[in-house]
Parts: structure tokens; C-alpha cells; sequence
């Protein structure tokens, strides 16, 4: 039995980590001797050249996952950013109108049949309307944030005589530092 001295096949040609082991430096390698080209650039590890007397060259295979593992975290963070908002102003909404159609029920001989439709709401971040009292906004003072949801819509309620009457309401809803904190009723037609 005769025992031979099996050498490993050479190293594809490509660019590898510089034999002078100089960071962020790679070389190419020509399949048999390093070349004089060389450059600098963050290289990804893949695979080693073992045993081929390249001084342990690593092949450089950049990948581009680690990019889109940003990117996506990204899109995830700005999405998440968005359905928070509008859960935020959706409760607020929704919030406002309930507490106004409820002060608009609070107004009627016999709140019990009130029935509400048209119900709308927007929100302005001016506080005052033409025929209100400026000095009515003073218990709001000490807020940073002031906003106001107008709610509005129409009531069908039956009024004394047991009529069903339909009537227009007006409400505001005072949002003071991201909740309610003061509801203004307008009037009811």
C-alpha cells in the first residue's frame, strides 16, 4: 500500500480577504496567485479557502439581506406609526360623538326616544366660533394642545304631546393633550 501526498484543488478565481490580513481589504485571487488588485469594502464571510496556501482567503459574497431586513423593519415601524394614529383619532371620534349625542339627549323632554342620524364629526384646531364667548375657553388654559371635534347631526325624539319630532344639533367636543377634557353643546333646531 503506497501512501501520495494529495494536494487540494486550488481556489476559484474571485475576490477575497487580502492575504496581508489589512482590515476591510480584499484581494483578487487569478484560481492560483494573488494579483495586485486590491480594494477596500466590509466583506461577508461565506465560505474559507482551506489548505490551498492562500494564507486562509475567505470568498466575498455580499448579500443584500441585511439591507432588507432594515428596509422591512422600516415599512413595519411607519406602518405601525400610521394604524396607531388613526386608532388614536378614531377613539377620539368616536368618543366625542357618543358623549355629544348624549348631551343632545340630555336636552329633550324624553331623552329615552331619542333616536340619532347624520351623525358627523370633524375635527378643527380652532376653538371658537364667531357667536361664542371668548371667555368661556379659560377653564382650558393650563393645556399645551387644544383641538375640538364638531359633532353635529339630526335627532328624532318624541316631544310632549308624544309626537316624533325631528331636530338638528350642534356639539363640541373639547380635546385638550390627546383626550376630552370638556364638552360644549350648541343647540338643538
Amino acid at each position: 500500500m503506497t501512501m501520495t501526498n494529495a494536494t487540494p484543488p486550488p481556489a476559484p478565481a474571485g475576490w477575497y480577504p487580502s492575504p496581508s490580513g489589512e482590515p476591510n481589504s480584499v484581494s483578487y485571487w487569478d484560481g492560483s496567485t494573488w494579483t495586485e488588485n486590491r480594494r477596500l469594502e466590509k466583506p461577508a464571510v461565506d465560505a474559507t479557502l482551506a489548505d490551498t496556501g492562500a494564507e486562509s482567503a475567505t470568498p466575498v459574497q455580499p448579500s443584500r439581506r441585511g439591507a432588507l431586513i432594515g428596509i422591512g423593519v422600516v415599512v413595519a415601524l411607519v406602518l405601525a406609526a400610521i394604524v396607531a394614529y388613526n386608532v388614536f383619532i378614531d377613539g377620539i371620534e368616536d368618543e366625542a360623538m357618543d358623549r355629544c349625542s348624549s348631551a343632545a339627549a340630555n336636552q329633550l323632554k324624553s331623552p329615552s326616544t331619542a333616536e340619532f342620524s347624520n351623525v358627523t364629526a370633524h375635527e378643527t384646531d380652532s376653538l371658537k366660533t364667531m357667536d361664542e364667548d371668548f371667555s368661556t375657553f379659560d377653564e382650558y388654559k393650563d393645556f399645551k394642545e387644544l383641538s375640538r371635534w364638531v359633532v353635529t347631526g339630526d335627532i328624532d325624539a318624541s316631544n310632549s304631546y308624544g309626537a316624533t319630532v325631528r331636530s338638528d344639533f350642534n356639539c363640541s367636543a373639547i380635546v385638550g393633550d390627546g383626550r376630552i377634557v370638556g364638552i360644549e353643546f350648541g343647540f338643538i333646531q
